[in-house]
């Protein structure tokens, strides 16, 4: 009877570089988020990265300001130009949707599945639906919502015209955060290096 030879003990680790970051202490960045690259990457006050949300900063920096949740399989990425991605105060990125080397305006939901091309700018308070697209070199107006495959747009003229509409979507916003702050991990020493 042979024996099977040891299966080694670890296997071999992959230099992934690690991007420099500068994460505000009240946000959270949850332990298996998967942050990469080798330019700076930004993270605001009380904003939260889910578990599995990629961060790719490749080519150029990222920003992500305050208040803003980037969900599990949501991709942030500047890995397509030197163009720099800027994440707006507020914003949330749900799960599957994708943002490549973009300016994102504060307030705005990039809901599930949906997709913000490179070099694209979306305004404040707006909403691109889920699965939609937003082309590359695209802008979109302040207000605006995105829907359907062939990009159809209306501006949420309720959202417009009523500043008390848009202090419910940010009071909407900081009540997700404070649920998913007691949900979430922080990986705290694994990204901040204490």
């Amino acid at each position: 009877m042979t024996t099977r030879p040891a299966a080694p003990s670890s296997r071999p680790s992959e230099s992934i570089p690690r991007p420099p970051l500068k994460i505000h202490s009240l946000a959270i960045v949850a332990d298996r988020a998967q942050i990469t690259g080798t330019h700076p990457i930004t993270i605001g006050e009380n904003t939260i990265i889910h578990p599995h949300a990629r961060l790719r900063a490749e080519t150029a920096p990222i920003t992500i300001g305050k208040n803003c949740s980037v969900s599990e399989k949501a991709l942030v990425s500047a890995s397509e130009g030197p163009e720099e991605c800027v994440i707006g105060d507020g914003v949330d990125v749900q799960g599957d949707a994708v943002v490549e080397n973009a300016k994102v305006g504060d307030w705005t939901v990039i809901e599930v599945g949906a997709k913000v091309g490179r070099l694209s700018e979306v305004g404040k308070y707006c909403k691109i639906t889920p699965l939609s697209v937003v082309l590359p070199g695209e802008g979109v107006e302040d207000f605006t919502v995105v829907f359907g495959d062939g990009g159809g747009r209306r501006v949420d003229v309720s959202l417009k015209g009523s500043e008390e509409m848009r202090a419910a979507r940010e009071r909407g916003q900081a009540m997700m955060l404070e649920v998913l702050g007691k949900l979430i991990l922080d990986g705290g020493a694994k990204w901040r290096g204490t």
